[in-house]
């Protein structure tokens, strides 16, 4: 045996790897879209029980928002911002898109619970029991 050391380099472990290079959202970028997100749903001015629904859905994103580093670097500044959601449907179709990019479990379920909030009754049919 020589005293070389092996060729070739470590074993790369994809889950050591950073959430980035894996597709997920950077901490910047995911407090970048749901802060717009959140605004957006504040912005909505509706009233009843969708106004009530949109605020608890701007409060679940506030306690996400209040999970990630509060000084995260910013992301690519020259990226394109994804147009603005124009009622809350569109809310729940952009944060829909955005659970796949989420890498921890936790800001995942929470998420989760946010998007089952803000959707419509109408689209959350009760089960009938057969």
């Amino acid at each position: 045996m020589s005293d070389e050391a092996p060729g070739g380099s470590k074993v790369c472990h994809l889950d050591e790897a950073d959430a980035a290079y894996r597709g997920y959202l950077t901490d910047a970028e995911l407090r970048r879209a749901l802060g717009a997100l959140r605004d957006r749903a504040l912005a909505l001015g509706a009233t009843g029980a969708l106004a009530r629904r949109l605020a608890a859905f701007a409060a679940r994103l506030d306690g996400v928002l209040a999970g990630l580093p509060a000084a995260a670097p910013p992301g690519d500044p020259d990226a394109a911002p994804a147009p603005p959601p124009r009622d809350a449907a569109a809310l729940a179709e952009a944060l829909a898109a955005l659970l796949p990019r989420v890498a921890s479990d936790a800001r995942h379920a929470a998420l989760a619970v946010a998007l089952g909030g803000l959707r419509e009754p109408a689209c959350n049919p009760p089960r009938t029991q057969v």
